[in-house]
């Protein structure tokens, strides 16, 4: 992408650096539509090499760590283009995904990390949900754990509640497939 002459003299770009993120993160969702997420180096890579603006503007590392992230305490912008993963991992908000000033009890005053680490840090965690994945998505994001999610998928109408369980791959023999496959057995 070119700049006009004009906003390399001035050093003021028509992108917002908040925009710029968003430009460089969506490039690379489209390109991978695969991949969930990205880590923070895959997207200030993308940046480097997009070139929105001139020269990578240094506010770019700090809107993708923070200002951006809809699931970390706000900034004064509250841009809420990105959602934290994992650790170190974004990828572009979507309609539905829970930000940090939209629930009764942000991460930051739920529960003290020595607390929450007795609970959910350990060699993995496995989430399981009857209902949408949306719910565990604060717990996940938080724990230094390996994790994964098994949630249900949809409702179809088949002969018997085992027969709904396995089709929504929450059954027994599911859930340990996917807990020794965290584990590495």
């Amino acid at each position: 992408m070119n700049d006009t002459s004009e906003s390399r003299k001035t050093g003021r770009h028509k992108v917002k650096v908040a925009d710029e993120v968003w430009i460089v993160t969506a490039l690379l969702h489209r390109e991978s539509p695969d991949r969930e997420d990205f880590e923070v180096a895959e997207i200030m890579e993308r940046a480097r090499t997009e070139k929105v603006t001139p020269e990578l503007r240094p506010g770019v590392y700090v809107h993708v760590n923070a200002h951006c992230v809809a699931n970390r305490a706000p900034t004064p912008g509250r841009y809420r283009v990105l959602l934290e993963t994992a650790p170190n991992r974004r990828r572009l908000y979507r309609p539905g995904d829970i930000g940090w000033n939209t629930v009764s009890e942000p991460d930051g005053r739920f529960m003290d990390d020595e607390t929450f680490a007795g609970l959910f840090d350990g060699d993995a965690l496995l989430a399981i949900s009857g209902g949408p994945s949306a719910t565990l998505e604060p717990v996940l994001l938080r724990s230094s754990a390996r994790r994964d999610v098994l949630c249900w998928q949809r409702g179809e109408t088949v002969a018997s509640p085992a027969e709904l369980m396995h089709f929504n791959g929450v059954d027994a023999p599911a859930i340990e497939a996917r807990a020794k496959a965290l584990l590495g057995l």
